[in-house]
């Protein structure tokens, strides 16, 4: 069915048959979403009363809308076969998980954790799943946990009877009570949860036996297992938890699935866990049992039919941060080393690659300016940046983190400002507010009808809560009671959770809290609200302890709140979004921030006693003559009198090129905070135009304080003095070029030509080169690993040549166009092609003349440039949505799929990249750097980004002299555009950075190409240098609106004469 049309679906290829269905790949042309579709057996139609179940199932699966339920977007009937479709899952099952061993606790905690919601939400809607099993529990490509096939063993009961077969459940899952008339209740899932959770914790399910029967007994019959003897590190408690959710009676057993993940939450906080490590014995071999109808007993190995899907691409945007430091009375700056902080525990498996701390780039200029003006001074440096798209920000003073909350991706980013360094937290769905507990441990996102409980101290994501709203503003404590308003709605009752139990509360006498601002005091014992339901909007302040909120004053008539509010830990006094100032305790009116009619953040700087704060814009156009403060300027306030203590002018954005106009935008403030120590203000500034492609931009800078006469400038260009290479000589080429590639060890230059179709051996030194007849179009080209032979892609033939000899060795026959192609080492080549919209990878033997095709990719192909070698993997772009990176594992005889990263909402990646020669970087074409190694894709985290530079065509590494060399514009392909680039990039100059910190070094013109008495402007196609550093290779095209003979040329230069 590979080739043909399920429905309006087009069917791309069949991902995996079993007894029940047969699973495809396929996409929906009325969206260009892929999906995969299940199809159930033609035979089953033939009875009416499966066609009615059938019908009736279907319906009720398609109204479970849980974040945590695999969707079921549409079902049909085509050909007399019954089919489902759902989404496409990237990140393989639970049971692929298993294979590899046990999990952590932690690990299990959060898979059960944000799988119960989902559970319990089937189970009210009258669903029962029946064959709750890991193989089930899927992942998407970012390790959120997904429950897949509800209701589809009912509706294969269907089958026997017409067949006398038909599964109704799988065995090592099943509850004693299976069997019994009555006995399938939800209960039966909360005891295949508990097994399944047994089995992440044990790597092992509880019950053995030779036949399903006999595993069906032992559930009946055997004592129920002893967790810690197969994990002795688990905590005391393990065992009564197993106990609990194994009971051979329902009624004894866990009553709900959020029963069970908090039993199993109270377990991992246990002290006796130490995440030490695990060794238990592999997982068993044998193939998984499914029990027949009728006695029969089915064998069969089942792999996983979890495929990913394509992601929606959405664009983020650049933020920035100003880190301000006090440089006169203010102290001195605290060292990283007194920054208490809690031992992170292991990293789950899952989240690995997202825990893994990303350094950020730290350019600091020598000498940065003093700026004088009274008590204060301030100093002003640029730091880097920091890619976002910001819903809340947040700052936890005594762990000195910021707290930045982040969609595309639903993220929440924990930065230590000493370094740079962060912890990313994958969040269930988008988020709406972020809270912090008053003594920095813990924080609280608040969603649409759940609330995520994250420990700072771990940086690690504790639970999902459960709520009936969606929360517009939340309140945490420091012993984990949240307090959360609703949106806007006819329901307006707070709501109060216990963070711990997951229980939730309905405050159902407080009325007027719907989209309140929340704040806790910092003794924790006032809960304080911005009610925008009246006018004057009025603060109301709550006595709280617990579950218990009792109304203590409300704040009069005389100063208006403007629905929003911030309590100042150390003074307890209240700023509103007015700009007025109440006193904690009775909410009485303390004053005025003069000269602040709107506030759009404020914060506290309790060592110098200042009040800092943020303007927002009017909600009215101003009237004729009328002024409002600026949004990018930080005033500061005394605390005690409120007196005015000055202002700070933020720095300006600038864009453009070296040589070029630049742009000035000006920054808008948008949060500021201060740490513990007073010696830092740290302020997150956006761009206020928001005119230069999808995202606003903004940096990190360092060392703001008050009264300055200029204003500072942050430098994303830096400006550099470009130099003269005036009196360097072109060597024109006698070919076109298609492609262009250096080999370090010959000390050549490979090139593609057409106009005639051949590989050229150029010699920079003597300008000789060796022709080698190629026969058809070239497609691409790459360097073995030695830079002694080279693959060529024609179409559908792969051309092998000896560089060395100068000799082409053969020419191999493929079936399918080459769109990309990767030469290894002893004439392995990896090839790929597209053909028919589904990636495949051919491995090639040149040496050997033979091939095989492997299908290694679990989502949609996509666009792939230039798989580099890299030890035992190969790393590439892919711009299937979102663009990212991936790689793929050849160290074994079978290349394997080893992940893929996507950086679009993050990092802008572009079309292409490039592995520094030393193989720690990959730099790609917008200018993002990861550094790398050859074991995990875990151990690829970002470096940093080239700066004044916005699109990248070309780019070599030279390790002898540290040095980085770049042509700017864009690379070849279809690869997808950077969002900073202009829509046209000057690309005319070449830039040098160095290789350590990434910072510019020099830009360089590139002189103009005289063809046939004419001078013509060039842009910089390729560069390459040689192995001391002592030469580069710069090959240009000449610019010009006709066709021109002979337009390529190259231009050697003498590094060390620079």
């Amino acid at each position: 069915m590979t080739s043909q049309m399920i429905g309006r679906y087009q069917v791309i290829a069949e991902l995996g048959r079993g007894g029940m269905a047969t699973v495809y790949r396929a996409v929906d042309p009325q969206v260009g979403r892929e999906v995969a579709i299940k199809v159930l057996p033609r035979a089953l139609l033939h009875d009416p009363e499966f066609r009615a179940r059938f019908q009736r199932e279907a319906e009720a699966l398609s109204r479970l809308e849980h974040p945590a339920i695999v969707p079921v977007y549409d079902v049909g009937e085509h050909d007399g076969q019954p089919f489902l479709v759902m989404r496409l899952m990237a990140g393989g099952s639970l049971a692929d998980r298993l294979a590899q061993g046990p999990l952590g606790l932690a690990e299990t905690a959060r898979i059960i954790g944000e799988l119960a919601p989902a559970l319990d939400d089937a189970h009210a809607a009258g669903i029962v799943h029946r064959d709750l099993k890991p193989a089930n529990i899927l992942f998407d490509q970012r390790g959120r946990p997904y429950l897949a096939d509800f209701g589809i063993v009912k509706l294969s009961e269907a089958t026997s009877q017409l067949t006398g077969g038909g599964s109704i459940g799988t065995p090592d899952y099943m509850a004693p009570e299976i069997s019994r008339p009555g006995g399938l209740t939800p209960l039966v899932d909360i005891y295949a949860l508990g097994v399944t959770a047994f089995q992440m914790l044990a790597g092992r399910t509880p019950y053995h036996a030779d036949t399903p029967m006999g595993v069906l007994v032992a559930h009946i019959t055997e004592p129920i297992p002893d967790l810690r003897q197969l994990r002795p590190d688990l905590p005391a408690a393990a065992h009564a938890f197993v106990a609990r959710a194994l009971a051979k009676s329902p009624a004894e057993r866990y009553q709900s699935a959020a029963d069970l993940a908090a039993g199993l939450a109270d377990l991992r906080d246990a002290d006796a866990f130490t995440g030490a490590t695990v060794r238990v014995a592999a997982p068993d071999a044998r193939p998984q049992l499914t029990l027949a109808r009728g006695g029969a007993a089915l064998l069969a190995t089942r792999r996983s039919l979890a495929l990913g899907g394509g992601a929606v691409f959405l664009v983020g945007m650049l933020l920035a941060i100003f880190v301000i430091r006090p440089i006169l009375g203010w102290g001195t700056p605290a060292s990283p080393a007194a920054v208490a902080a809690d031992p992170a525990p292991a990293a789950p498996a899952a989240l690995a690659a997202t825990a893994t701390p990303q350094t950020l780039p730290v350019p600091r200029p020598s000498a940065p300016a003093q700026i004088a003006g009274g008590p204060l001074n301030i100093v002003a440096s640029p730091v880097g940046m920091i890619a976002s798209r910001v819903v809340d920000a947040g700052y936890s003073a005594s762990r000195d983190r910021m707290l930045i909350l982040s969609t595309q991706p639903d993220v929440l980013r924990i930065i230590d400002p000493t370094d740079w360094s962060e912890v990313t937290v994958d969040l269930p769905q988008p988020p709406n507010t972020l809270v912090i507990s008053p003594n920095g441990g813990y924080a609280a996102v608040g969603h649409d009808h759940a609330i995520s409980y994250i420990n700072l101290g771990s940086g690690s994501f504790e639970r999902s809560l459960n709520v009936d709203i969606n929360v517009s503003s939340l309140a945490l404590t420091d012993d984990g009671w949240i307090y959360a308003s609703p949106g806007p709605g006819p329901d307006e009752r707070l709501r109060v959770v216990n963070a711990i139990r997951n229980a939730m509360m309905v405050e159902a006498s407080r009325v007027g809290i719907a989209s309140a601002m929340l704040r806790i005091a910092p003794d924790g014992a006032s809960l304080y609200a911005a009610v925008r339901s009246s006018t004057p909007s009025a603060i109301k302040a709550y006595d709280i302890l617990r579950d218990t909120v009792s109304l203590r004053a409300t704040s009069g008539s005389d100063a208006d709140a403007c629905g929003s509010l911030w309590v100042l830990a150390g003074s307890g006094q209240i700023v509103t979004g007015c700009g007025s100032v109440f006193q904690g305790g009775d909410v009485a009116v303390a004053g005025q921030l003069d000269g602040l009619k709107f506030v759009r953040y404020a914060g506290y700087d309790p060592v110098n006693g200042l009040i800092m704060a943020l303007a927002a814009p009017p909600p009215y156009a101003p009237l004729p003559g009328e002024q409002w403060p600026a949004e990018n300027k930080l005033y500061l306030y005394d605390a005690a009198s409120l007196a005015p203590r000055g202002s700070v002018t933020l720095p300006d954005f600038i864009y453009g090129v070296p040589g070029d106009s630049q742009t000035h935008i000006q920054a808008s403030a948008r949060y500021i905070f201060a740490n513990s120590a007073g010696t830092r203000y740290y302020a997150l500034l956006s761009d206020s135009s928001g005119g230069f492609g999808a995202s606003e931009l903004s940096v990190v800078a360092e060392n703001i304080r008050v009264e300055q006469p200029a204003q500072p400038v942050i430098q994303l260009r830096p400006t550099l003095v470009a130099a003269d290479l005036s009196d360097k000589m072109y060597v024109q080429l006698d070919f076109d070029v298609v492609d262009a590639a250096y080999s370090p060890a010959l000390d050549k230059i490979i090139f593609l030509a057409t106009n005639p179709i051949r590989l050229y051996i150029y010699d920079p030194a003597s300008a000789d080169s060796t022709a080698i007849s190629l026969g058809s179009t070239p497609r691409g080209m790459s360097l073995s690993m030695d830079g002694g032979f080279v693959a060529v892609a024609l179409v559908k033939q792969v051309a092998y040549i000896d560089l060395r000899q100068g000799r082409l060795l053969t020419i191999l026959d493929v079936d399918v166009p080459i769109d990309g192609i990767v030469a290894g080492s002893s004439g392995l080549i990896y090839a790929f092609s597209r053909e028919g919209g589904d990636v495949q990878m051919l491995l090639l033997d040149a040496e050997q003349g033979s091939q095989r095709t492997i299908q290694i990719y679990p989502a949609p192909g996509g666009v792939r440039y230039r798989m580099l070698p890299f030890g035992r993997s190969l790393y590439g772009i892919t711009n299937f949505l979102p663009p990212g990176l991936e790689r793929i594992d050849i160290s074994g005889a079978t290349p394997t799929y080893g992940g893929y990263y996507p950086y679009v909402n993050q990092y802008d990646v572009g079309g292409d990249l490039w592995l520094s020669s030393d193989m720690r970087r990959i730099f790609t074409a917008c200018g993002t750097v990861f550094s790398v190694s050859d074991a995990l894709a875990q151990d690829m985290h970002y470096s940093g980004t080239l700066r004044d530079i916005a699109s990248i065509r070309s780019l070599y590494g030279v390790d002898s002299t540290n040095k980085i060399l770049a042509l700017p514009g864009r690379p070849d392909g279809d690869g997808a555009a950077c969002r900073a680039a202009p829509s046209e990039v000057r690309d005319d100059y070449m830039m040098v950075y160095n290789y350590a910190n990434l910072a510019p070094v020099n830009s360089y013109n590139l002189p103009a190409l005289a063809i046939d008495g004419t001078a013509y402007t060039v842009r910089g196609r390729y560069v390459f240098a040689n192995v001391g550093g002592t030469r580069y290779y710069v090959v240009v095209q000449a610019r010009s609106s006709t066709m021109l003979p002979r337009d390529f040329a190259v231009l050697t230069i003498n590094a060390e004469a620079l």
